[in-house]
C-alpha cells in the first residue's frame, strides 16, 4: 500500500546536518542548549562562527553573513566544492550554463571532453582544477568522450556487526578516483576515433558503501582468469540491480571490484555512495543483500543475451582464451544464495 520510492538521506552526514544549521540559524538565532532535532550543535555553531558566518552573544548565536545560505546549498549533491562551466563560446559575454561535483568534473569536463547540455555539444577548452571552472564553446561533431577512471577503495571502518571477512557488510571507505586517458568514440557506430591523455590529480572523496565478499575457499579455488571474469560481472550485475532497490539514478552510485582486499582478504565488490558522507544507500542495500543477491541471478538468467551484455555482466571478453562471464557469476550467485539461505 506504500509508495515503492525510497527517499534515503542520512540525517547524520555532517555535511547536510551543517547546511541545516545554516538555514535554520538564518531563520531564527541559536540559543546555547538547544538541540537540533537529535544532533546536538554545539560543535557545528562554533565551527560556523569561526567562519564568520554566525556571530555569538552571551550564548546565543545570529546570522551574520549578508548571503542567503540556501542560495549555496543543492538539493542533487552534498558536495561543498563544485566546478563552474562556463561558455565561452561568445568572448564578450561569457556565461554560466551549470554546475558539477568536484568528484565528478574530471570524468564530465576534462580539457578536450565533449560536454552535453541542453542537447547541445560542447567543447571544453580547459578544466581549471585550481579555480575549479570548465571553459566549454558549442560545437557539432560525430563523437563523444568516454574518460578512463582508475579507482580505489579503502575500509576506515566496518560499521555492521560481524568480523572483518563477513560476506556482507557495510561501513565507511575512502574512494581516491583519478582519470588517466579518454577515448574518441563515433556516435551510432561507436568506432574508436582516437584518445588522449588526462593530467589531473587524485579526487578523494570519505563516503559509505557496501561489501560483498567471496567466500575464501571459493576465490582461492578458481583460475585467476576465471575468477577476474567473474568477478567483474558480478559487479556489473549487481550494479545495475542495486539502482531499482534504491530508486536512485545509477550515477549516485560507484561500483569497484577487488580480486583480494586488503580488508577482507577475499574477492569483493564494493558499491559506495558517490555523495560525500553517504546518504544511507550502503545501509540498505545491506539490508536488502539477499533480495539483491536473488534479484541478479533471476536478472542473469532471464537476460537473452549469450555471453554477457551491458545490461547483465557486461560484455563478452574479447580475449577467446577467457572464460565467460556469464556463467561463472552465475555459478558465483547460486552458491552465495545457498550459504545466505536463499
Amino acid at each position: 500500500e506504500g509508495s515503492p520510492e525510497n527517499g534515503l538521506i542520512n540525517p547524520d552526514n555532517l555535511l547536510i546536518v551543517v547546511n541545516h544549521i545554516k538555514c535554520a540559524a538564518f531563520e531564527l538565532p541559536f540559543k546555547r542548549g538547544e538541540w537540533f532535532g537529535h544532533y546536538e550543535p554545539t560543535d557545528a555553531l562554533e565551527y560556523l562562527t569561526e567562519a564568520q558566518l554566525l556571530h555569538e552573544v552571551r550564548g546565543v548565536w545570529h546570522w551574520m553573513s549578508d548571503t542567503y545560505p540556501a542560495e549555496d546549498i543543492s538539493l542533487r549533491t552534498a558536495a561543498r566544492e563544485n566546478v563552474v562551466i562556463i561558455d565561452h563560446g561568445d568572448r564578450a559575454r561569457p556565461r554560466v550554463v551549470g554546475e558539477v561535483d568536484a568528484f565528478s568534473a574530471p570524468m564530465l569536463v576534462h580539457t578536450d571532453a565533449i560536454y552535453i547540455h541542453d542537447g547541445q555539444q560542447y567543447h571544453v577548452d580547459e578544466l581549471d582544477w585550481e579555480s575549479k571552472k570548465a571553459y566549454i564553446r558549442p560545437v557539432n561533431v560525430e563523437h563523444y568522450t568516454d574518460a578512463s577512471l582508475s579507482v580505489r577503495v579503502e575500509v576506515i571502518e566496518q560499521l555492521s556487526d560481524g568480523p572483518a571477512d563477513s560476506e556482507r557488510a557495510h561501513g565507511e571507505v575512502l574512494v581516491g578516483a583519478i582519470v588517466t586517458q579518454y577515448k574518441k568514440i563515433r556516435m551510432h557506430t561507436h568506432e574508436n576515433l582516437g584518445w588522449g591523455k588526462v593530467f589531473l590529480p587524485e579526487s578523494q572523496m570519505h563516503t559509505s558503501a557496501y561489501w560483498l565478499s567471496l567466500p575464501r575457499y571459493l576465490s582461492e579455488r578458481m583460475h585467476e582468469a576465471t575468477l577476474n571474469g567473474a568477478l567483474a560481472g558480478l559487479a556489473n550485475l549487481i550494479g545495475n540491480i542495486a539502482p531499482v532497490y534504491l530508486m536512485c539514478d545509477p550515477r549516485d552510485l560507484g561500483v569497484y571490484a577487488q580480486v583480494k582486499s586488503p580488508f577482507t582478504d577475499s574477492s569483493t565488490v564494493f558499491i559506495y555512495d558517490k555523495v560525500p558522507g553517504g546518504i544511507g544507500f550502503a545501509e540498505k542495500l545491506y539490508d536488502a543483500h539477499d533480495l539483491l543477491l536473488r534479484a541478479a541471478l533471476d536478472h542473469a538468467r532471464s537476460c537473452g543475451c549469450q555471453d554477457g551484455c551491458p545490461s547483465c555482466v557486461g560484455v563478452r571478453p574479447t580475449d577467446e582464451a577467457l572464460p565467460f562471464a556469464k556463467q561463472t557469476t552465475r555459478q558465483l550467485l547460486e552458491v552465495l544464495l545457498m550459504r545466505a539461505g536463499g
